[in-house]
């Protein structure tokens, strides 16, 4: 949840608490808007910071999971051929991509060698003392990488899913806010000392920028049902 939508929610839970303190006829509906806002929000807050972390975690096994096909079966494999095979156009078909490409590009060129090597396995196994299952291991690394890409992908999507909402809720929010203090002020304006609380209570008050922002608290009221 983004600092703009943790004030947001601040703001609609502060709305919230006083008209339940303090109540005004004609606001029930907008309240009960309010409510199932301040939920749903506070739902998609918790699932944006588990796609959060789940993509920080999954973006550090990925990166394992790469070094590992790159170091442990792409780049043995294409330095073993190039001695192996001495016929031209045989370094192509085990040549390495650029370490900098993308996990796709990474997947292709593996896969590619992994055709290339099936051609030649007695060469790699029998001549050069590969281990027998070498390919197979090589065919994991490809597919433990894979997964994990899909894994990564599917959580982002979440996240953004996770982002529409939150934005959308506070969007409502808002509406249902604007709407309650055109009913609420009215009602109000005899008595200033609650109506001052209200509006300070309908906005949040940012008092600093950071970590160490501190949002202005709406003072006491009592409480006074307001016909």
């Amino acid at each position: 949840m983004t600092k703009k939508q943790r004030e947001a929610l601040r703001r609609f839970r502060r709305v919230q608490d006083f008209l339940t303190k303090n109540q005004v006829e004609g606001t029930a509906t907008k309240l009960q808007v309010l409510s199932e806002v301040v939920a749903g929000m506070s739902t998609q807050g918790e699932e944006k910071d588990a796609t959060t972390r789940l993509t920080r975690g999954e973006t550090a096994r990925q990166r394992a999971l790469r070094d590992a096909l790159w170091n442990e079966h792409m780049v043995p494999l294409s330095r073993i051929a190039r001695h192996a095979f001495g016929v031209p156009g045989m370094d192509v078909k085990f040549w390495l991509p650029l370490r900098r490409a993308d996990n796709e590009a990474i997947l292709d060129s593996a896969r590619g060698m992994v055709q290339a090597a099936e051609q030649h396995v007695s060469v790699f196994v029998q001549q050069e003392g590969l281990p027998a299952d070498f390919l197979d291991r090589f065919k994991a690394a490809i597919a433990e990488l894979d997964a994990a890409r899909s894994t990564k992908v599917e959580t982002q999507r979440r996240g953004k899913t996770s982002r529409k909402t939150l934005d959308e809720l506070s969007r409502r929010g808002i509406a249902a806010v604007d709407v309650l203090d055109a009913i609420v002020k009215p009602r109000l304006a005899s008595k200033p000392e609650l109506l001052g609380a209200w509006n300070s209570v309908k906005r949040a008050i940012d008092l600093g920028g950071g970590a160490g922002a501190v949002v202005a608290e709406p003072p006491t009221t009592p409480v006074v049902k307001v016909a």
